[in-house]
């Protein structure tokens, strides 16, 4: 009986220690789940239902406590400790060094904008003396732009020569279609076909070395279009294309049309494929614009750089070389060497000429420059075509004209400003046969060979309809008096001035 208690009294022992151990787990596991309960919701996303049945989850939080488990189940024997988390290494040196990384960058803008802003003043303070106009910078030229008061030395129209005989057999232009499967990016296949339609015009003048454009084939027999801008650096060219097996090819100028900034080259290979030619006036906003260029950057030649970007306007009216013109307005980007390169669509048809891009947009009350960014332009291809065929058919382009720039004098002006109605002379191109004549800036043009410009403005038709060295008499309005002025017809191709 003794031995019958005492074995009782070691069971009711042992029941008790194993309730005390299965206790002291239950807490350890509880005071667990209490500690990473909100962050173990948060994971799944909702809080267990303490009614629903309860289904093990792989705790994200790996820290060796037992996963939360609603009341009323049994609990999952505990260990005897918690891990505790990792700590986290220390990021003060990370801190520090962005920090220092941003001061850096902040001081190099600064230092950068500080230069732009005195040259921009400097511009300012010069345009003061010059009316508030400003010489807008050439395009290309942003590093050190000429500046009202300073002189310009380039003045003088640049006229080349031809140097290839016309080839009146030609009378189309342009080649076929590449062929495209993949619609959704039709870019790489595009690029692909022009493998012998694009390359690098090299120019050179007295055997020295002078810059690079880009060309593009128009005919197979080896007719190259470019800028005019491109071929005016040099007196001797060659022609390169983007590919393994590519030489140095020598060209012959053709003929250009400078007012339109373009220049035909011929290149004496069989083995070259024109591009196929679309049309400017078909063209959408917000197609593909991809360009094709030797582009100039990180202090070396790019050749056959491809950037790709979308159609912004079509027929932006823009002043170019003197005179109005309309082009396309591109986001794609454009940089020095892209000049004269094609202007391709989706289909890889050429839709333009690859021209100039705008580097400042304005200037704020003290001058500073504003800068643009995604506005380049491209002469529309429907602009330039039969000029371009003439070219190969006969040489350079003579286009008749007297040099002037005007701004057209409305009713409504003439009326407000007791002025006559008719073209204001504002500006005159270099050489100009106006300006040689006699005629100022600031005359109102308002007759032409006797006939008052307000009932019948003949002008333009009768200088298109002239050749140079005929004459044209006009009567201009200068300050209340009207002054009679004969003029000979120049070739407005020759009066033409690249920076």
């Amino acid at each position: 009986m003794e031995d019958f208690n005492n074995n009782e009294m070691i069971n009711e022992r042992l029941r008790q220690d194993q309730g005390t151990n299965e206790s002291q787990a239950y807490n350890t596991a509880a005071t667990g789940n209490a500690q990473h309960q909100q962050n173990w919701q948060n994971y799944t996303g909702h809080a267990q239902n303490a009614q629903q049945p309860f289904t093990q989850y792989q705790n994200p939080y790996q820290y060796g406590y037992i996963p939360y488990q609603p009341a009323g189940y049994y609990p999952q024997p505990a260990p005897y400790f918690v891990q505790a988390p990792v700590p986290k290494k220390s990021t003060g040196w990370m801190v520090t060094a962005i920090i220092a990384i941003v001061v850096a960058v902040a001081l190099l803008v600064t230092v950068i904008a500080q230069a732009f802003t005195i040259k921009a003043y400097e511009m300012y303070q010069n345009s003061q003396q010059n009316n508030g106009e400003y010489d807008v910078p050439d395009p290309w030229n942003w590093i050190d732009p000429v500046v009202p008061g300073e002189t310009d030395t380039n003045t003088t129209p640049v006229v080349i020569e031809d140097d290839y005989p016309g080839n009146s057999a030609i009378t189309t232009i342009g080649g076929e279609l590449p062929s495209i499967t993949n619609y959704y990016n039709p870019v790489p296949e595009i690029i692909e076909s022009t493998e012998n339609s694009i390359g690098e015009v090299y120019t050179y003048k007295n055997g020295e070395p002078m810059g690079a454009g880009t060309g593009f084939v128009v005919h197979k027999d080896g007719y190259i279009v470019s800028n005019y801008h491109v071929a005016v650096t040099g007196d001797t060219y060659t022609y390169t294309l983007d590919k393994a097996d590519a030489v140095d090819i020598p060209l012959r100028f053709v003929g250009g049309d400078p007012s339109q900034d373009i220049a035909v080259f011929k290149a004496d290979v069989d083995y070259l494929i024109p591009l196929a030619l679309g049309s400017s006036k078909a063209t959408k906003v917000g197609e593909l614009a991809i360009a094709v260029g030797c582009t100039t950057g990180a202090n070396n030649n790019l050749p056959n750089t491809v950037t790709v970007g979308h159609v912004s306007y079509v027929g932006r009216k823009a002043n170019y070389l003197k005179t109005t013109k309309e082009f396309l307005q591109i986001d794609t980007s454009v940089n020095p060497g892209n000049s004269g390169g094609p202007l391709l669509n989706g289909k890889g048809e050429v839709i333009g000429i690859v021209t100039w891009k705008s580097l400042i947009s304005s200037y704020d009350e003290l001058g500073n420059a504003i800068n643009s960014e995604g506005l380049g332009f491209a002469i529309q291809i429907d602009d330039v075509k039969d000029e371009i065929l003439k070219i190969i058919q006969s040489g350079s382009i003579v286009r008749p004209g007297i040099g002037i720039i005007y701004q057209q004098v409305t009713e409504e002006y003439a009326k407000t400003n007791n002025v006559p109605y008719g073209k204001l002379v504002t500006d005159f191109m270099a050489a100009s046969p106006a300006k040689t004549a006699g005629m100022q800036s600031g005359d109102i043009i308002i007759k032409c060979n006797g006939t008052d410009l307000n009932e019948n403005d003949i002008l333009g038709t009768v200088i298109s309809e002239s050749q140079p060295g005929d004459k044209v008499e006009v009567t201009v309005w200068r300050n209340g008096t009207e002054v009679n002025i004969s003029i000979i017809i120049g070739d407005m191709n020759r009066m033409v001035v690249f920076d």
